[in-house]
């Protein structure tokens, strides 16, 4: 029975995305492209590699909503963290979303994932402490924002790309991603 809850609920908020609105290719979001710290106009760009961004660095869309990730920093996780594998490193960095469209923003939809050098994605941390939760969620008015914290569970790596960290975050389903990339601690 909790299954179906699940399903239906997440039809229900795919459908309130409009992620099953008719094939007219249109913009609905108003996302557009996205370049560093200036925003561009017109619809999104063919699916091509965006290009990564320095954490701490603020990437914004066409229709105003910005989004920035801050430099991860390490944090030892709790006995009742959520997520945590002895002998991996532990992670944790806050994700700003800031609406400066004319319309509310659903943050429902917003995705953060992250890869190590290896290109192998990273498992999230839950922990009360520093309160690593489910993340972004409800909604942010126009010019609001909202901030949370991500934690991930950096496995041991070999060969120098085991230190890289890139970190993705999408918001909708008609705004291309954002990449972030640096050194983990």
């Amino acid at each position: 029975m909790g299954g179906l809850v699940l399903v239906v609920g997440l039809v229900g908020v795919l459908l309130g995305a409009g992620a099953f609105d008719g094939g007219d290719g249109g913009d609905r979001s108003g996302g557009g492209s996205v370049r560093e710290g200036e925003a561009t106009a017109g619809t999104p760009p063919p699916p091509a590699e965006p290009s990564p961004s320095s954490f701490g660095r603020t990437q914004r869309y066409a229709d105003g909503v910005e989004v920035t990730v801050s430099e991860p920093v390490p944090f030892t996780p709790t006995a009742a963290a959520a997520g945590h594998t002895a002998g991996h490193r532990a992670v944790t960095m806050s994700v700003t979303v800031r609406n400066g469209s004319g319309a509310r923003l659903d943050l429902a939809v917003v995705t953060v994932l992250a890869r190590d050098g290896a290109g192998r994605e990273l498992g999230r941390v839950f922990d009360a402490t520093p309160d690593l939760g489910i993340g972004l969620a409800g909604s942010v008015a126009p010019g609001k924002r909202a901030v949370a914290a991500y934690g991930f569970d950096v496995p041991p790596g070999s060969g120098s790309g085991s230190s890289v960290l890139d970190v993705e975050v999408r918001i909708g389903f008609d705004r291309p991603p954002l990449l972030w990339t640096g050194t983990a601690p």
